[in-house]
């Protein structure tokens, strides 16, 4: 019985030897993303919403924070140039809805002047859905070897970036019922996956695009695509000189010139690791310290209202010359209470005496 036994323990201390060997052997494991990122609004031009998890829609403007499960929509016209603190920067055009559907990245070591960044400072991983519209994109060298990863979801398919400026199109055709999907690579490299209506993976180098077409139906009251036809070629083909122009313009005179601007700081990625995403809202990690002085603020002018209300009576006594004291002795023997009242007038002084019978003053 003990041999058996002894047998068992050596034959389970060999095998976790031989585990703690393989792991060694093969490095450790990609460190969790488990917090979110910062994502900061760099430029805005006409109307541009965020609508929260928990359906608030909020305007945005330039220095605004953006979070995970936050959906950002531009009206017509209008534009926004979405910063996140891994590097990466979007324009999105008018017309346009794209959520950010998860946005985590390690810690940051430091303030980021995402400017200055030509790769990206952490780990990180991005992904984002593009119900419709066009959105332009600046994404920083990728540490795509530790596990970063940058990924665009759309109805007809998903793109997966690796560092580069690209641009996303999708857009209902004249008919309203068709769609067209146009994904140009302007430097760097994208992988584009198909759904399961077309499942093909094409690689999209620099220089080239690829025009996918689509037939979707479109609901009414939420605006949400349901693709049901998708048609892949077989092959890209090569930018137009006009094509790649607006790409690059978007980059160097849009987004570059937004992001010159934007420091993302540690306090703010630590505020956004905070985030509550179920409802939108960010924790303050400075918020005890913050009703604190507010209580010391509000218990100061509290304070000056009662000293401005006790000088306003002394100077209305003064100015009438008249003061009242009321002095109150109560009997104890017959329990009634004698109430005296002197008023003192320039010129006059007038007392009044008064007896109020108790309960037991009936003598």
């Amino acid at each position: 019985m003990k041999s058996s036994v002894l047998r068992f323990v050596f034959a389970a201390l060999f095998a976790i030897g031989l585990s703690l060997h393989a792991v060694a052997q093969q490095g450790a494991a990609p460190a969790a993303f488990t917090k979110p990122g910062a994502i900061k609004v760099g430029k805005v031009e006409g109307l541009v919403y965020r609508m929260t998890a928990d359906g608030q829609n909020v305007a945005l403007k330039a220095g605004d924070a953006v979070i995970e499960t936050d959906t950002v929509k531009t009206e017509k016209g209008a534009l926004v140039v979405l910063v996140f603190a891994n590097g990466a920067s979007v324009k999105l055009g008018g017309d346009t809805k794209l959520k950010i559907e998860e946005f985590k990245m390690d810690p940051l070591e430091e303030d980021v002047v995402i400017s200055k960044l030509e790769s990206e400072p952490s780990i990180s991983k991005t992904s984002l859905n593009l119900a419709y519209g066009e959105m332009v994109g600046d994404v920083k060298h990728l540490n795509r070897d530790k596990g970063s990863q940058f990924n665009i979801t759309t109805p007809v398919g998903a793109a997966g970036i690796r560092g580069t400026q690209f641009r996303i199109v999708f857009r209902p055709t004249g008919d309203g019922k068709s769609f067209t999907f146009q994904l140009s690579t302007a430097d760097g490299k994208v992988a584009f996956e198909g759904t399961v209506q077309a499942p093909k993976d094409i690689s999209v180098p620099q220089g080239e695009e690829l025009v996918v077409t689509a037939e979707a139906t479109v609901d009414a009251t939420t605006g949400a695509v349901q693709v049901t036809k998708v048609e892949v070629p077989a092959a890209t083909t090569t930018i137009s000189s006009d094509a790649a122009a607006q790409i690059t313009q978007a980059v160097t005179t849009v987004i570059t010139e937004a992001a010159q601007t934007v420091t993302i700081t540690t306090n703010e990625q630590q505020q956004a690791a905070n985030t509550d995403t179920s409802s939108g809202s960010t924790s303050n990690t400075n918020a005890g310290n913050t009703s604190s002085e507010e209580k010391k603020t509000e218990e100061k002018k509290t304070e000056e209202t009662k000293k401005e209300e006790t000088k306003t009576e002394t100077s209305s006594d003064t100015k009438t010359g008249q003061t009242t004291d009321t002095t109150t002795t109560t009997d104890t023997t017959t329990t009634s209470k004698t109430t005296t009242t002197t008023t003192n007038t320039p010129g006059a002084t007038t007392t009044t005496n008064s007896l109020t019978p108790g309960a037991g003053g009936g003598n």
